[in-house]
């Protein structure tokens, strides 16, 4: 006997995102594509992953048998061979007269140092989206060539690359240098066309500041206080630094005659390492003076580390192998490293030793913790005793001004003590 193949029921109401979708009515799967502009259905298929398979062959099918479509194309073998650095040289001769003076030299910084050394000799029509998405994964995660791979590119950055390859295809498609099957592929289908990477967590974290108050400071420190992770908790609130840098900080990064430490690195887990690499942005590597509170803490807290040391003998667990890759091309082996932050053991604390704390100070305080809202709020502190927006944005390590700007606007309970004094100053006596 037979056996009916089941259907897959879908776990939600609307479209999956990638160009299929589930047909209610005949209770099967389907997928959409874009071909000469006309929007392709087919449904039928018994699971989301047939109709995801039908869906690439459809595509591919497109691409193959582009010069045998019956609608016209004007376009030619010899057409297809021009390269992106044609597309590019055209584009800046014909056809950006309208484009002001600024654009076109940010266009020209980012011809000149990545994509033309990356794609300019290709054929513009041999250019996959994955190949675009891929470079631009790596200038987001890991930088390029050009800054020999020592700083990965914000977000709003490499967002000017996406659009500038947008440019250049619509271009090519407007001069008939590619089909419209080419450049639905690249820049409109749903499921193919090129899109930004992810984006990290702490990028998301910086767009929606979130502070605590002093009492609240107060509940989180008393909670925390006997644990192992007291210092890191305190090095967010006193230094403002992403949790990655925190983690990444040794004891050789303080300066302990200038009251100044050197924020030069960050921890990541790069599976299965934990890995030691450059900071996020250029301007993430600064020095920055420690406040006496924290300074006093951390001399305490190295002698209570070498007694640690001293009264585990060999059991003492410093022996953690961390990768240094600090520059391309280097993975050296860091064994037990001067971290500031270990255990009472020696066992070494990462980013991720922080993770079981937001569900259990959320339950025992009813303060939703975050370890990047330490950082938000000390930067709101700071902007409400008007630290001048340069030297606020030296020390949190920004690389826009913008990004320092937003605390300067925001409410906490510092700026209303300042509020308050000022209004006594309208009082007429």
């Amino acid at each position: 006997m037979a056996v009916k193949n089941k259907v897959e029921k879908p776990k939600n109401k609307g479209g999956a995102g990638d160009g299929t979708f589930y047909d209610k009515a005949s209770k099967t799967w389907g997928f959409r594509a874009v071909r000469n502009g006309k929007d392709f259905r087919r449904k039928g298929f018994y699971t989301k992953t047939e109709a995801k398979q039908a869906r690439i062959d459809f595509v591919s099918e497109i691409q193959t048998n582009t010069k045998e479509d019956n609608m016209a194309q004007s376009i030619n073998d010899e057409n297809t061979k021009i390269t992106l650095e044609e597309v590019y040289e055209h584009y800046v001769k014909y056809g950006s007269y309208e484009k002001r003076d600024a654009t076109l030299t940010k266009q020209g910084s980012l011809w000149k140092n990545h994509i033309k050394p990356a794609f300019g000799e290709r054929p513009i029509a041999s250019i996959s989206s994955g190949e675009l998405k891929n470079f631009l994964i790596q200038l987001y995660y890991q930088g390029s060539e050009f800054n020999k791979f020592k700083v990965s590119y914000a977000y709003g950055y490499v967002e000017g690359f996406l659009k500038f390859f947008y440019l250049l295809w619509g271009y090519a498609r407007r001069m008939q240098w590619i089909s419209r099957d080419t450049y639905c592929v690249m820049c409109e289908d749903k499921g193919t066309k090129l899109d930004m990477p992810a984006k990290t967590k702490e990028d998301e974290d910086e767009e929606e500041i979130v502070t605590y108050t002093k009492d609240e400071i107060k509940m989180m420190i008393y909670r925390i206080k006997e644990t192992n992770l007291y210092t890191a908790f305190l090095i967010g609130y006193y230094l403002g630094v992403r949790i990655s840098e925190c983690f990444g900080l040794r004891w050789s990064d303080i300066d302990w005659d200038k009251h100044t430490i050197t924020i030069q690195r960050q921890m990541l887990m790069q599976s299965p390492h934990r890995v030691l690499c450059p900071c996020k942005t250029t301007t993430a590597k600064r020095i920055i003076d420690i406040p006496m509170p924290l300074y006093v803490h951390l001399q305490s807290y190295k002698k209570q580390q070498e007694e640690n040391k001293a009264h585990y003998g060999t059991s003492y667990r410093n022996t953690e192998v961390v990768k240094i890759r600090m520059k391309k091309g280097q993975d050296d082996d860091l064994v037990g490293g001067d971290f500031i932050n270990r255990q009472r053991n020696g066992q070494i604390l990462t980013p991720d030793s922080m993770k079981s704390w937001g569900k259990k100070i959320k339950d025992e305080l009813s303060i939703h913790f975050k370890y990047h809202n330490l950082r938000h709020t000390h930067a709101s502190f700071l902007a409400a005793t008007n630290c001048p927006i340069p030297k606020l944005m030296e020390r949190m390590g920004h690389k826009k001004i913008e990004t320092t700007s937003k605390y300067y606007f925001g409410k906490n309970e510092i700026a209303d003590e300042r509020l308050k004094e000022g209004l006594k100053l309208l009082e007429i006596q």
